[in-house]
């Protein structure tokens, strides 16, 4: 083409023409770098994607195993109050001694007679109590109330309070239980 020959291309050529040349190039752009950066970026995403499912799982499992951690801890100290509560084998005298001293201090007497009963349980045996206790009447109260804040479990299950005047006569029976060492 010569130069005489451009010149006779009209306006609406040169328009057309234009367009050609930026659509050739637009479609050259997109097929040549931008088609290969999106499946760049997709692979990223990808691999981004994995990560972040990875770093998930890894803190869910850290979350549960400082969560368990935590449960442990709070379980390790009940164990403790709850192994207290039960009087440990061999050492039934350590609740009479209990009992006795909580009467001492509360200025009653009291005979205790003791029973051991098994049970059909691994765990525990049972220790069978028929108390009798005299004093005032409110030191015997007092007594009660004591031993409701026993650090024993110690379950009663009859109990007679007779009283005549100031005096009282206070009879039960209660049960015990006994850890058996493993």
């Amino acid at each position: 083409m010569e130069k005489s020959d451009l010149k006779k291309i009209t306006t609406q050529q040169k328009t057309l023409l234009t367009i050609g040349v930026i659509a050739i190039a637009s479609i050259a752009c997109h097929i040549f770098i931008l088609q290969p950066s999106y499946a760049e970026i997709k692979t990223m995403k990808i691999a981004i994607d994995e990560k972040h499912n990875e770093i998930q799982l890894k803190l869910t499992q850290s979350m549960t195993t400082a969560m368990l951690l935590e449960d442990i801890k709070n379980v390790e100290g009940k164990i403790d109050k709850l192994n207290g509560m039960y009087v440990a084998q061999n050492r039934e005298l350590e609740l009479i001694t209990y009992l006795e001293g909580l009467a001492a201090e509360n200025g009653i007497t009291q005979n205790i007679n003791i029973n051991q009963a098994e049970i059909n349980n691994q765990y525990f045996s049972r220790i069978s109590l028929q108390v009798k206790a005299s004093g005032q009447y409110f030191d015997v109260l007092r007594y009660l109330k004591d031993m409701e804040k026993s650090k024993y479990q110690i379950n009663i299950l009859k109990i007679d309070l007779q009283n005549s005047g100031d005096s009282a006569t206070l009879n039960y029976v209660a049960e015990a239980y006994v850890l058996k060492s493993q």
